[in-house]
């Protein structure tokens, strides 16, 4: 072939040999000989420019034994990485929203759902007790009239019936004082008549009984007397029949006068101790009774006056209530800030149908605005549950902020969640957790620089493979950015480090089923399937701890057909016949005839 020849290696790619030259001594033609030597020269590069290319497309495609890619170089071939320790950071990548670490957040509290008659626009700077937010009050002042009124019956009615329980308790004590003073009557005439009237009778009845045995006695002696006068002629018969007279009046008498003593004891005694008795025991009873009633009283009075009180206080409290919805119907700012609307930022975007704005209803306790502190800023990651374990405290994060073009900032994660946030309507079995880091304070509003991060053995590198300064260094921006909370942002959490260990890239680890396996490249234009043991990973490294050496190369694609090696059985070495080498091709290892297979199934 006139021009340039090529030749294909088995440890590089195509390479194009000297041109030929004319023998020394003969002279290149002149003159228009020159002219079509020219056009000759020019067609025989074209020539070799397509047999170049045509060279090249056959090594891919060469079957094994043949002349194959495979066996080209790997130095600059971006199918092949050389096996060699390397320390890299093992990191997890997630995506969030700024938000300020200090914060007010202004909710609605008028009860039920009220309606944003004025409201100042999102991003306005206020001062403190700058109006922020008025909402509807009409319904809740005629409110206020309607419950002052009741406020007034209610303290009228109060009053009412605390002095009918005076008058319940006067009343009362009125009663049971004079009962008390009915049984004390009664009791005093109960003893009177015990040890004062049974005694005087008793004694009386008892001296009548005497007199009439005194009486009887003399009576009896002067009628034996005057009996004896009469038997004698001394009196006459009428001052005999006198004394017998008297005699039978004294027996009369005495027998009057015991009779007296036993009727008093049977009965007139006994009527009158139940008499008495029974007096007492009535003024007694009456008085129970006084007391009961009057106790009952007091009670419907008390419980009256005690309900007439509770609804007093009911309705007062019900007008300062309302005073303070009608309060919190002007929202003023506690200090210094800028207005973000709660539907910007976070996950309330997803509770409302609409955002925040003039005549939209909010409900109860709804967020309306948040006024954070943009002097310090935090990061809020979202990272899926099988990472959190690897999440602590502490540990250091790349915080990149779209607003910011590319500046790269350091924080530190402070806290995880413990609980996970609802799954996403497209995918709701997909959990995430919240994992809040710290940014630099006053962050895009003091300079057009940011500082960063970085160790020394990983200068000119960020964790996730991109360029990234030194410490100290100063990324040039077109000048401070406000940050506001809601801003998208990506961070990478160095979680881990690998120190020195022999790594290749993910895509040159290939696994089936459990095994993990690498492609390695051979001295005859194939490759074998080496299995692997494999360590620490990150989105673009894997650590090796077995079946790789340093200096090996793997192949970082699928192979293609015919591109494995496989070793032949000894049936088959026995039966293979012995075939000359072809020219320019290498004869395969001594007990290792070239026969490939087809590659196995990738992950």
């Amino acid at each position: 072939m006139d021009g340039q020849e090529y030749t294909t290696r088995l440890d590089g790619p195509a390479v194009a040999s000297r041109p030929r030259t004319a023998p020394v001594g003969e002279s290149a033609p002149s003159g228009r000989q020159s002219g079509k030597g020219k056009a000759a020269a020019i067609i025989a590069v074209l020539l070799a420019g397509v047999t170049a290319v045509w060279a090249v497309l056959k090594s891919i495609d060469t079957p094994a034994g043949g002349s194959s890619s495979l066996a080209a170089s790997a130095t600059g071939d971006p199918q092949w990485h050389e096996v060699k320790p390397k320390t890299f950071d093992i990191t997890v990548v997630a995506s969030g929203e700024l938000d300020a670490k200090n914060k007010v957040i202004l909710k609605n509290e008028v009860e039920g759902k009220t309606t944003i008659t004025e409201i100042v626009d999102e991003g306005t700077r206020v001062q403190k007790g700058d109006v922020l937010i008025r909402l509807a009050d009409d319904a809740i002042k005629k409110q206020i009239e309607d419950s002052e009124e009741l406020v007034q019956k209610g303290q009228a009615d109060k009053i009412a019936s605390e002095q009918d329980l005076l008058i319940e308790k006067s009343e009362a004590e009125s009663l049971r004082r004079a009962e008390e003073v009915k049984l004390a009557l009664a009791e005093l005439e109960l003893a009177k008549w015990n040890k004062g009237t049974v005694v005087a009778k008793r004694r009386d009845l008892d001296l009548a009984i005497v007199e009439a045995v005194d009486n009887l006695r003399i009576t009896r002696r002067n009628a034996e007397e005057s009996k004896k006068l009469f038997d004698a002629k001394f009196i006459s018969e009428g001052e005999y029949d006198d004394d017998q007279l008297k005699l039978k009046k004294a027996i009369a008498a005495e027998e009057k006068a015991r009779e007296d003593k036993q009727i008093y004891e049977d009965f007139i005694y006994k009527q009158e101790e139940k008499k008495f008795n029974s007096d007492v025991e009535e003024a007694r009873a009456t008085l129970d009774r006084v007391i009961r009633k009057n106790t009952s009283k007091i009670a419907r009075a008390t419980a009256t006056y005690e309900a007439a009180v509770r609804t007093a206080q009911l309705r007062e409290e019900r007008l300062t209530k309302l005073k303070e919805q009608l309060a919190f119907c002007t929202i003023r700012a506690p200090g210094e800030g800028i207005v973000v609307y709660s539907t910007s930022t976070g996950s309330s975007r997803n509770r409302r149908s609409e955002p925040i704005r003039k005549n939209v209803e909010v409900a109860f306790n709804e967020a309306i605005i948040i006024l954070p502190d943009t002097s310090q800023m935090i990061a809020i990651l979202k990272v899926n549950e099988s990472r959190m374990p690897d999440i602590v405290a502490g540990q250091r994060v790349s915080i990149n902020i779209d607003a910011m073009r590319g500046r790269t900032l350091d924080g530190t994660v402070f806290l995880k969640a413990t609980m996970a946030d609802e799954g996403s309507w497209w995918n709701p079995d997909v959990r995430q957790y919240e994992v809040r880091v710290d940014l630099p304070p006053n962050i895009g509003t003091t300079g057009s620089t940011t500082t960063t991060q970085a160790d020394p053995e990983r200068k000119g590198k960020r964790p996730g493979g991109g360029g990234r300064s030194e410490r100290g260094s100063e990324s040039p921006t077109a000048g401070p950015v406000q940050l506001n909370p809601g801003m998208r942002c990506n961070g990478t959490i160095i979680i881990d480090k690998v120190e020195n260990a022999l790594a290749v890239p993910v895509h040159a680890v290939f696994s089936k089923g459990r095994d993990r396996f690498c492609y390695v490249r051979r001295g005859d234009g194939l490759v074998d399937m080496r299995p692997v043991r494999i360590g620490k990973s990150n989105e673009t490294d894997v650590e090796i701890r077995d079946g790789l050496k340093a200096g090996e190369f793997v192949l970082l694609r699928d192979p293609k057909p015919g591109e494995v090696y496989v070793p032949p059985t000894k049936e088959e070495k026995d039966s293979e016949p012995k075939e000359a080498t072809r020219p320019g091709q290498p004869a395969p290892p001594e007990g290792k005839p070239g026969k490939s297979r087809p590659p196995e199934s990738s992950p």
